[in-house]
Formats: C-alpha cells, structure tokens, sequence
C-alpha cells in the first residue's frame, strides 16, 4: 500500500483501497465491508473531537473510575485536559471528585470493558452506596 495515494486519492477510494490490502494481509475479514470502516471511522472522529473540546468541571460527589488494566491509551491522552500529576491511578478525575474517589483496575483490554464478565465488575463499583472516603 503507498501511503502517498492514500493521501491524494479521494476518501471513498483511499478506504477501499485500504481495506483491499488489509484483507489480503487477513487483518480483517472479508467480510469487513467498506461501509461498516466508514462507520466506524466517522464514529471515531466524532468521538476524537468531543474530547477536543471536553473541559471537566468538579463534580459535587464521588467519582468511580473503572479502567482497564490493557488500555488502548495511557494518561498522556488526558494531558492537559485532567489536572493530573504523572502517574496518578485515577488519571486526574480524583482532583475533580469533591466527595471522594475510587479507582478499579479491571483485567481487560479497553474494548472489551463492556463485555461479559467486566460489564458487571463495572454495575457492582457503580452500586449506589454511601458517600466516603476512596476504597
């Protein structure tokens, strides 16, 4: 694949083509349609553009951060967003936490929090329970 007709071809072409070469290489299915990439490419620069603009402000009560023990980013992506001094478990959101905190490091790769059996990791450190110090 040339990198420099990705970048000249138009989009509709630069992804077919893309996705041609990543099929033959049995990165990705056959069945991976150029629709279905454009999706989630689309969804992707949504999502890369609200965090752009997200400015948290302190929250009135207790923060639960819940992360995945293989994440699929570190706390360099929450740089200058998140007051939060290098290493901090809870990647700034304690700072925000006017009620306290508590950081879960769950054994799962980002994408698949959502997923049997961390999904319901996730509903039992979300349980409404009295305010307090971090556990």
């Amino acid at each position: 694949m040339d990198p420099y007709s990705l970048r000249h071809d138009p989009p509709e072409q630069a992804m077919a083509d893309l996705l041609d070469d990543l099929r033959a290489q049995q990165i990705v299915p056959g069945s991976f349609t150029t629709e279905h990439a454009t999706r989630l490419a689309i969804g992707y620069r949504h999502r890369l553009a609200a965090a752009e603009h997200y400015r948290p402000r302190p929250y009135p009560g207790r923060i639960v951060v819940v992360r995945a023990a293989e994440a699929e980013y570190d706390d360099s992506l929450l740089a200058g967003v998140l007051p939060a001094p290098a290493g901090d478990p809870s990647w700034g959101w304690a700072a925000l936490a006017q009620h306290g905190h508590a950081v879960h490091v769950l054994d799962a790769h980002h994408t698949t929090l959502l997923q049997h059996p961390s999904v319901a990791d996730i509903v039992h450190y979300n349980a409404p329970r009295p305010e307090g110090p971090s556990t």
